[in-house]
C-alpha cells in the first residue's frame, strides 16, 4: 500500500500531466501540516512557468488547477485540506519558509 506521501505526489502527478496550458504548470511540491484549525494539511506549492505573464496570474486560471489537485486527492481517499500558494521559480527563495 503506498504511503500518505506516495498518493499526494501520485495525485499531483497525475494533475500536472493533464494541467491547461495557461498558466504553465511546471511543479508541484507539498508539505504536510496542521492548520490553524488544528486539523491535517496539505500545502501545495504550484510552480508556474518563469515566463507566466502578470495578467495570467488571475484565479479565473487557477482555479481550475486547484480544482483538479483537490479533486485528486480526494480520489486518492486522503481527506486532508489542501490549501495553495502559486509562484514562479525566481519567486521560490520569497515563498519558501
Amino acid at each position: 500500500m503506498p504511503t500518505k506521501d506516495e498518493q499526494i505526489q501520485a495525485a499531483l502527478d497525475s494533475v500536472l500531466a493533464s494541467a491547461p496550458k495557461v498558466p504553465k504548470v511546471i511543479e508541484t511540491r507539498f508539505r504536510l501540516g496542521i492548520d490553524d484549525a488544528g486539523d491535517d494539511a496539505i500545502f501545495v506549492l504550484v510552480v508556474l512557468d518563469e515566463q507566466t505573464k502578470d495578467t495570467e496570474w488571475t484565479t479565473a486560471n487557477f482555479q481550475p488547477i486547484m480544482d483538479q489537485i483537490h479533486e485528486a486527492i480526494r480520489a486518492a481517499g486522503l481527506t486532508d485540506w489542501p490549501y495553495f500558494r502559486f509562484a514562479r521559480p525566481s519567486e521560490l527563495n520569497r515563498v519558501a519558509g
